[in-house]
């Protein structure tokens, strides 16, 4: 085919979405393309592009703190929830232990630890500044 220039945009829904869901972003020029574990795809040609607004899919800040907000609760929620109650646990009994085989068990999950909490730490860092941009805008 012809090469084009499009914009491509991500939504998260998760299962959320109905007919008139995407019938709103047809009406707007935009074609699903597919999803993939909750992220909907979207194209639209740059070339009926007229604003630098018509390249996005939201046009206001609260619908962009909507979309972090729910990141947040079907993303976030469950890592932490799987940090402090498997993960955690699992770590404080491989240190209590203290038998040789044990010393394995405590490598492995002192990097799980570390893991979770830069992958937590970073990720909650980026969304809060995220939220912060578009109330302040």
């Amino acid at each position: 085919c012809t090469p084009e220039d499009v914009i491509y945009r991500l939504d998260y829904k998760n299962g959320a979405e109905n007919a008139n869901y995407f019938q709103l972003f047809t009406d707007y020029g935009w074609e699903y393309i597919g999803r993939c574990v909750g992220w909907l795809y979207f194209r639209k040609p740059a070339s009926v592009q007229n604003t630098e607004q018509d390249g996005e899919l939201f046009s206001d800040n609260e619908s962009k703190i909507d979309l972090i907000r729910h990141i947040m609760k079907t993303r976030m929620l469950p890592l932490l929830v799987i940090f402090i109650c498997c993960v955690s646990p699992n770590f404080m009994r491989s240190i209590e232990t203290g038998s040789r085989s044990s010393i394995a068990f405590t490598v492995l999950f002192t990097a799980m630890m570390l893991l979770y909490v830069s992958l937590l730490t970073y990720c909650g860092l980026k969304l809060r500044k995220l939220m912060k941009k578009y109330k302040n805008n």
